[in-house]
C-alpha cells in the first residue's frame, strides 16, 4: 500500500513560480492530486484558447436539431472520415469494415424491433 504524501508547495512549469498547493486545481490524473499548472496559468491558457476558437453564432447543439439535420450532419462527418482515410489503404480497409459492421448492426436492430412476417409452412 502506498503512503499518501501531502504536498504543501509545487512548481508551475509554465510560469516557473513555486506556489502553495492551494494555488493549483485538483486533478485525479496526477500522482500528487494537483494539476500541472497553477490557477493563474490555467486561466490564461483558457482565455487564449477560447479567443482562438470562437463558437459559430449559428451553432445549434445536436440535441436541438431536427432528424433531417442530424442525418445530414452524420452523413457529412462520415464523408469527412472517409476522405481522411481514403489515401491510406490500411486505414481505408478498417474504415470500410467498421462502416459495414455498423450498418449491419443498425439494420439488425431495426429488424428486431419490427415483427417478422410469419412464413407459410
Amino acid at each position: 500500500m502506498e503512503a499518501i504524501v501531502k504536498i504543501t508547495k509545487k512548481r508551475c512549469p509554465r510560469c516557473g513560480c513555486t506556489l502553495p498547493a492551494s494555488e493549483f486545481y485538483r486533478s485525479s490524473f496526477s500522482k500528487d492530486g494537483l494539476g500541472a499548472y497553477c490557477k493563474k496559468c490555467s486561466y490564461e491558457y483558457q482565455l487564449n484558447w477560447r479567443g482562438g476558437h470562437k463558437r459559430d453564432p449559428n451553432y445549434v447543439p445536436i440535441m436541438k436539431r431536427s432528424r433531417e439535420e442530424v442525418a445530414a450532419y452524420r452523413k457529412m462527418m462520415n464523408r469527412i472520415a472517409y476522405e481522411r482515410t481514403r489515401r491510406d489503404p490500411v486505414k481505408l480497409q478498417k474504415y470500410l469494415e467498421f462502416h459495414r459492421d455498423y450498418m449491419r448492426r443498425k439494420r439488425g436492430s431495426r429488424l428486431a424491433k419490427t415483427e417478422t412476417p410469419k412464413q407459410d409452412e
